[in-house]
């Protein structure tokens, strides 16, 4: 058998090397949606802080931004099918890593390597398939990579999270991305072809090293503003040593990029406006898709109290949703324009997180799951066409360093969103904490009313004395008022988010404007010559 060529040619080999893709970035998605259902009960089990825990998450991202732009590079140098080879089978080692971990540091550090793997992994999947498909007709093929890998995913990662948490053990769900990723590499190697290695040239050190700097210190900012230890907050020596690190980093990293014949990272791209406006409406969709499956888990988890697997069935419509209406939008991209398509589902999503503050920890799982799906068509409609916009005008010999953008956008997109939704939400609730309690008025009739009627349920239901029950009930009534008020920040956050996203629709419009006015300015002046 040949490395270089599959073992068969068919003209549905780009087809199955699609699937194979897919099949890869559906494991992928199941390993980051099932550890966000997993946090707590991992937290339990390794007996870690909340900083241990969101230090977990970080080395995963972290990782994976760090590997982008060389996974790409080694991609070009020497070919795409060993790279995507290598990156699939480290990331299915660290997440055998994964299922092994006995404490915060060995899983600290197999969630860096599955990390470093996905950060090869994902912007090789869409250099891969604008590879293998005609410029013409790229866009059905990313929309179905976008649709069913997250979707699919996202079904899977919940369903399995949940059931395999509760059930079997939280090392499980990890353990079957390992199972699961060993026949893709197999289908890797029999049917990728590879392509020609590139011409060598100078690596760029000096850039790839202020790459680095730059998202490393951005994400500790984001990691670490309201970390326990961090009294301070954001005007602590660390944060603002960090804030001056990543804001140099990036201003000595343009520069170098756009003077290096070679860079690793090709900010000219961004001429293209397409590209431009692919990356920014890929950044704003990553981050509410990202923002809410995790937000919502710790909705579920830690406000409600949902066991594992109720929290799995719950969120799995969301994964279904995804899924069905982005497979929708890659047909619907043949009839209408994708920027259209993009700019309803931003619509979407930015009614749906306006429509969020409406939440209370009262509210019906109808109302919960019409809003969170709202949120998904959104996405579905805007994540594909959003792709394959910014690659509309992006030639093959571009297409790798593109991916690198668009992977990017994406993750760092979802990363900092979810991260700055947290910070937000720790804010907002000191806010709320103290509003919800100058309001509690406890000789108020009102307050004594519940009051009376906590009694007697805990009296006669779970056993309490008459003694103890005054006490208990006005413990349970602070409670909810906490959760509420947790709930309550959490509607702020997503508030915000869709202030973000209406900004990014107001300018997909003008954008739109501004290139139709050309197209008629030049079509008059192509009639008066």
């Amino acid at each position: 058998m040949s490395w270089r060529s599959p073992t068969f040619s068919s003209r549905f080999l780009p087809w199955l090397i699609l699937a194979n893709v897919i099949f890869a970035t559906v494991i992928g998605v199941i390993s980051a949606t099932a550890g966000y259902v997993a946090d707590s009960t991992i937290q339990g089990a390794l007996q870690m802080s909340n900083d241990d825990l969101r230090w977990i998450s970080v080395s995963f991202i972290m990782m994976l931004g760090i590997i982008l732009p060389l996974g790409i590079y080694l991609a070009v140098r020497y070919g795409y099918k060993i790279i995507f080879f290598l990156g699939l089978g480290v990331f299915v080692f660290g997440s055998l890593l994964n299922s092994l971990s006995f404490d915060f540091w060995s899983l600290l550090i197999s969630r860096a390597i599955a990390g470093a793997g996905a950060g090869a992994l994902f912007p090789l999947s869409i250099a891969i398939i604008a590879q293998i498909f005609p410029k013409d007709k790229l866009t059905l093929p990313l929309a179905l990579y976008v649709g069913l890998g997250f979707g699919i995913g996202t079904v899977l990662g919940f369903l399995i999270g949940g059931y395999f948490v509760q059930y079997i053990s939280w090392q499980s769900s990890f353990f079957l991305c390992f199972l699961l990723g060993l026949p893709s590499l197999l289908v890797t190697a029999l049917l990728h072809k590879e392509t020609e290695p590139g011409s060598p040239h100078k690596f760029d050190t000096w850039g790839y090293v202020a790459f680095i700097f730059f998202i490393t210190n951005l994400l500790l900012i984001l990691n670490s503003a309201k970390a326990d230890w961090n009294t301070q907050g954001w005007t602590s020596p660390f944060i603002i040593t960090c804030s001056i690190l990543a804001v140099l980093s990036l201003l000595i990293l343009i520069p170098l990029e756009l003077k290096n014949p070679h860079p690793l990272i090709i900010f000219s791209l961004f001429k293209t406006r397409s590209f431009l406006l692919g990356c920014i409406t890929i950044f704003f969709v990553g981050a509410p898709l990202y923002t809410t499956q995790i937000l919502s888990v710790m909705f579920l988890d830690y406000d409600l109290h949902y066991e594992k697997h109720t929290i799995g069935l719950f969120l799995l419509t969301m994964g279904i949703t995804l899924g069905v209406v982005s497979s929708c939008a890659a047909l619907l991209t043949k009839f209408f324009n994708i920027r259209i398509l993009a700019l309803a589902g931003m619509a979407l999503i930015t009614l749906s997180c306006w429509i969020n503050p409406n939440v209370t920890i009262y509210s019906s799982h109808g109302q919960l799951l019409w809003m969170w799906n709202l949120r998904m068509i959104g996405v579905g409609l805007a994540l594909g066409p959003a792709t394959a916009y910014a690659m509309s005008e992006i030639g093959p010999a571009l297409g790798g360093a593109a991916s690198i953008f668009i992977t990017f956008a994406r993750q760092m997109g979802g990363t900092l969103g979810s991260l700055s939704a947290q910070v937000i939400t720790t804010e907002r609730q000191e806010f709320h904490n103290e509003m919800f309690g100058a309001q509690v008025d406890t000789s108020s009739p009102a307050f004594q009313a519940v009051a009376r009627n906590v009694q007697s349920h805990l009296i006669h239901n779970t056993g309490a004395s008459l003694a103890e029950a005054p006490q208990l009930a006005d413990s349970i009534i602070r409670a909810n008022v906490l959760t509420q008020s947790h709930a309550t920040a959490q509607n702020d956050a997503f508030f915000l988010l869709g202030i973000a996203t209406f900004i990014i629709c107001i300018s997909i419009i003008l954008e739109m404007s501004w290139s139709a006015f050309k197209k008629r300015k030049l079509q008059n002046l192509t009639k008066a010559s």
